[in-house]
């Protein structure tokens, strides 16, 4: 995730990084209301008509006419430090637009000689008819709670959300999930051992980490009937000293894709083996299991190509930037892809997660080198983006684009895929790979 500010003022302590031509694949800007902000979010209309993204974390939601560039739709949904870049959502239609909200107060106590923190929690998901720019629906947890995040199913009528629960604590404070229904506006929540949720494709069911709350270690990813709020289905999670979650289904519904974190010990959490894993939705068998290839490795959630029959994720935390192809047939990885050096003496590489094209044939991955100054840095001290484009069958990167300065966070590619969006400085910018495109 990207530094949680980014419009402050801080000296650089050295130089700034020597400037590189832009490529010359950029066609044109669409300016974003907030022009100091970094960009997320971007995704076109269905038709590659209309093209909308958010800045973060003011807040501002807005849409444009792709081809003349106009400003259609502002939402202004609150300048919040979110726990989550991808703070809004858009119903299928494009009708409604959906953003979660949190508003955290902590202050110290002390009880029986232990230090503790008293938290108080208020948050909800407002809804706004994304036609008018009109606020027409909050949903509310009573009493309240600060969302920390939310997901929303493809299908639009199903949201997840995870939350931050008011009390006293000794150190973090509690956390939870429910899941809502649009229509209705009703949610249901689970117990606080159940978390970090994701959806199947049909929004029926929802998988959940079940922790041990004292441990922190996890016990099982739990399938719910998203209905009935019953448990269909229990996959133990072996490895003693593991973290694991479920992070997303596979789009046929059939298998879960989760991540693994194993421990050395109860209280060392220093070190860890990563694993990439696939369950079986039905039966809970483990399908795979992918080891990380770096020491304290992090898979992203997976991409999955538009025919479903593969996936790509990176590893956002070794020492060096990989790209990952898997084949779900096989079950196997067929390519493991460096991208960068991400460690250096001055600064670390960020890796974004990949896109597809529409016709799957390229993948698009981000990445940016970030200073190390131990303070968020200027806009003039990081360094200029680089978008790879990535053929998905050799698993070779045929071209790199280098952006102008500024701190990049998302890139979609248009329905057509002749064009590919990406964030700029209080800016979307757009890409002709028109000769990418299966025109060519």
């Amino acid at each position: 995730m990207l530094p949680s500010k980014h419009e402050i003022d801080v000296v650089a302590s050295k130089p700034g990084p020597k400037l590189e031509g832009v490529s010359s694949r950029l066609k044109r800007a669409l300016i974003h209301p907030n022009k100091g902000s970094y960009i997320e979010g971007i995704r076109f209309s269905p038709d590659g008509k209309r093209i909308v993204a958010g800045d973060y974390p003011g807040g501002i939601v807005q849409l444009w006419d792709v081809e003349t560039g106009k400003q259609l739709i502002k939402i202004e949904t609150g300048h919040e430090f979110r726990g989550s870049e991808e703070y809004f959502f858009l119903t299928p239609d494009w009708k409604a637009l959906f953003v979660a909200r949190e508003k955290r107060k902590g202050s110290q106590i002390e009880k029986v000689g232990k230090k503790g923190t008293r938290w108080e929690f208020d948050g909800d998901i407002r809804v706004w008819d994304f036609h008018t720019g009109k606020l027409k629906a909050t949903l509310k947890h009573d009493p309240p709670r600060g969302i920390q995040w939310m997901k929303l199913s493809p299908d639009g009528l199903t949201i997840v959300t995870g939350e931050h629960l008011s009390g006293e604590t000794e150190g973090a404070p509690k956390e939870t999930c429910s899941i809502w229904d649009v229509r209705t506006g009703k949610h249901q929540s689970f117990p606080e051992d159940l978390r970090l949720a994701c959806l199947s494709p049909d929004g029926k069911t929802v998988a959940l980490a079940a922790l041990d709350t004292k441990s922190r270690f996890t016990t099982a990813i739990k399938l719910i009937d998203v209905a009935t709020a019953k448990e269909k289905l229990s996959i133990p999670v072996t490895e003693k000293f593991a973290m694991a979650y479920a992070m997303t289904f596979t789009p046929d519904g059939k298998s879960v894709v989760g991540h693994s974190k194993v421990f050395p010990g109860r209280s060392d959490f220093q070190t860890w083996q990563s694993y990439l894993k696939l369950w079986d939705a039905e039966s809970g068998t483990e399908l795979a299991s992918f080891p990380g290839e770096q020491k304290n490795s992090a898979f992203s959630t997976p991409v999955f190509s538009p025919d479903g029959k593969g996936f790509a994720c990176v590893d956002s935390n070794g020492d060096v930037g990989m790209l990952f192809l898997f084949d779900l047939a096989s079950r196997k990885l067929v390519k493991s892809i460096v991208l960068s050096d991400k460690r250096t003496e001055t600064g670390r590489e960020l890796v974004r997660s990949p896109v597809y094209s529409p016709d799957g044939r390229w993948l698009a991955v981000l990445t940016q080198m970030f200073p190390k100054y131990g303070r968020e840095p200027h806009i003039e001290d990081v360094a200029q983006p680089r978008i790879h484009l990535i053929d998905a069958g050799k698993g070779v990167i045929c071209e790199t684009l280098v952006l102008p300065q500024c701190v990049a966070a998302s890139i979609c590619f248009s329905p057509d895929g002749r064009t590919l969006a990406s964030g700029g400085h209080g800016k979307v910018l757009l890409w002709d790979v028109s000769d990418y495109s299966p025109a060519r």
